[in-house]
């Protein structure tokens, strides 16, 4: 899942690697861990973080189904034609929304491992772990939503 998520950052003309993604996809997320241990930030009551991240990735899982049920039929559908790069873009959105699920799955499992380290605070380098994974899932969805826009741009021409 993870290496077909990282073959979907390149440029669509040229098929190069998009650095850009790969820094806003993994750096960023580096970048809040780091700011978050800086600025001593500390959560309090993180249920609502939980129960948020816990069902876009249930949401996701769904959409998951519904992409693979898409991609089956895409190729049939005589309103798409033969040299169309939409298959390819719902190819490379299902490994988009794989990979956000796996994400929301890791995110739980870090919100879910700090619930452990404190009842009512969270240390800073908890916070700033559950900071960063969820900023890793939101990033790995608003790539989702990138290629959707892609896929519907590559329709209406």
């Amino acid at each position: 899942m993870i290496t077909d998520q990282v073959a979907t950052l390149v440029d669509a003309e040229t098929s190069k690697k998009r650095p850009r993604d790969f820094l806003g996809l993994f750096g960023l997320p580096v970048v809040v861990f780091v700011v978050i241990l800086v600025t001593h930030v500390q959560l309090k009551g993180i249920g609502q973080l939980l129960g948020g991240v816990s069902v876009l990735t249930g949401l996701l899982f769904g959409l998951v189904v519904w992409v693979f049920q898409l991609r089956m039929t895409v190729g049939a559908d005589p309103r798409v034609p033969a040299h169309s790069t939409l298959p390819t873009l719902i190819d490379e959105l299902f490994a988009n929304v794989l990979y956000s699920v796996l994400a929301g799955v890791g995110s739980t499992a870090v919100i879910v491992a700090s619930a452990t380290a404190s009842d009512a605070l969270l240390n800073k380098w908890w916070s700033a772990g559950v900071l960063a994974v969820i900023t890793h899932f939101v990033l790995a969805m608003a790539i989702c939503l990138k290629r959707v826009r892609s896929a519907y741009h590559q329709m209406i021409r």
